[in-house]
């Protein structure tokens, strides 16, 4: 073999290895294909998370309506409430962009049938009882609760016709009386002072008589007129009796005893109301200026509130409906 010939190979075997050197730096290996690729996806996958998260966006649901439910604590008197509470109300109002539909129920009953059937947005201040006999109706929860200028707690207060009461005075003294009573769904009015008298060994055949007068208003009343012997009412609209001139004590009535401290009225929604509306309540009704608060006779404000805040009246409800005449 020539020399020349021998040189050719030579040459020929240069150009291959320095081929597959070449190949081997441009031509990526499978590792890094794979790499490449994944690489690729979780950017894409990224920018399509971005993207169906914007289309995925609901916007929040937007509260447009609600009745505000009222007891008839001191009777189906509209206008009063709107006194005692109307710059509350007002603020309430802008605070959640339209005005509220306020009614006051004309008995408990029917502020519960009112929550348990309404198809639109409804709150009801409840008492104590109330809210639990709304609970054997239809699911709701106590989102907020009144403070009230006489504080977080309120309590029943038994009064009576002056002349007819040994001192010290005891609820045994209540056997043989004519009774009144508010409601039997009222916690002050009914359940508690039924357990008091059921603890004091005086069942409801031991009364005279007895009668439920619907509101508490209508009880002070029947007591300072004199139609009845005995009235169970609260220490607040007792107070505003006084206040007015209307109840004087030791002349047209006497104040016997009181109950055990009870949180004021929860403020109950259906449980099925959406989140978003039982939020924007809540901030509509805590956020009230304190001008406009010093402008309600009675109330202070409203708190957050859970069911569990009135587990122990519970106990007294579930107590006083075991009690049979």
């Amino acid at each position: 073999m020539s020399n020349n010939r021998i040189l050719q190979i030579i040459l020929v075997a240069v150009v291959a290895i320095g081929a597959m050197v070449v190949y081997q730096v441009v031509q990526p290996s499978a590792e890094q294909e794979i790499l490449a690729k994944f690489d690729y996806l979780v950017r894409r996958q990224d920018a399509l998370d971005k993207e169906l998260g914007k289309l995925g966006e609901v916007p929040e649901e937007k509260l447009e309506s609600l009745t505000l439910v009222f007891l008839p604590g001191q009777g189906a008197d509209l206008a009063k409430r709107k006194k005692e509470y109307g710059p509350f109300i007002e603020e309430a109002n802008r605070n959640l962009g339209f005005e509220m539909n306020v009614v006051v129920a004309s008995n408990y009953e029917t502020a519960v049938l009112a929550l348990c059937t309404a198809r639109d947005p409804l709150i009801a201040g409840l008492g104590p009882a109330t809210f639990f006999q709304a609970k054997e109706q239809c699911e709701v929860n106590a989102i907020l609760r009144e403070v009230m200028t006489t504080g977080e707690y309120y309590r029943g207060v038994v009064i009576g016709r002056p002349g007819l009461w040994e001192e010290p005075f005891t609820l045994e003294q209540v056997k043989g009386k004519t009774v009144a009573f508010v409601s039997p769904g009222s916690s002050s009015g009914y359940v508690m002072p039924v357990v008091m008298l059921q603890d004091a060994g005086v069942g409801l055949s031991d009364l005279g008589k007895y009668a439920f007068l619907g509101s508490h208003s209508n009880v002070i009343e029947a007591v300072l007129n004199g139609a009845v012997d005995v009235g169970f009412t609260y220490d607040a609209i007792l107070e505003k009796a006084n206040n007015e001139g209307v109840a004087i004590e030791g002349e047209n009535y006497v104040f016997l005893t009181e109950s055990e401290p009870i949180y004021q009225n929860p403020f109950t929604v259906r449980a099925d109301l959406p989140e978003a509306f039982k939020k924007q309540i809540q901030e509509a009704f805590t956020n009230i200026s304190q001008e406009a608060l010093d402008q309600c006779p009675i109330l202070e404000g409203f708190v957050l509130a859970e069911d569990s805040d009135y587990d122990y009246f519970g106990k007294i409800y579930q107590a006083a409906k075991e009690i049979k005449e």
